[in-house]
């Protein structure tokens, strides 16, 4: 029998993240960009240079979380931050070349992952 806690929402959301995470690094055979990662470099290479704010609201992420994962991928060359154009307060990052090219080697084993996860709903 299960339960309160583990039939509850807030245990069974990490769980799935958890469970999801590990199967993305079975498919994509790698583990040089992680998930969370992987979901901030395709916003930046779809959208273009962000403000850290925006591309926290991009990928549904907190704040400092974001902050800690661009230190790691600026520290790896995959994001290069700069001067915002219009707000000198601010910053925006991009993604650079190695950045680009270590995503789109992932693109399509991250694509299997989706038809995996949820298959087409096509109805024939």
């Amino acid at each position: 029998m299960i339960s309160e806690l583990e039939s509850g929402i807030g245990f069974l959301t990490p769980l799935l993240d958890a469970r999801y995470d590990a199967l993305y690094q079975t498919v994509t055979r790698q583990n040089e960009i992680t998930l969370r990662q992987f979901g901030a470099l395709m916003a930046l290479y779809q959208r273009g240079p962000l403000t850290p704010s925006v591309l926290a609201d991009r990928i549904s992420c907190d704040r400092n979380t974001l902050r800690k994962m661009l230190k790691r991928t600026a520290a790896r060359k995959l994001v290069a931050k700069t001067a915002h154009a219009e707000d000198r307060r601010s910053i925006q990052v991009q993604i650079t070349p190695k950045g680009a090219d270590a995503l789109l080697k992932v693109v399509p084993l991250a694509a299997e992952l989706q038809e995996i996860i949820l298959p087409p709903t096509q109805q024939e």
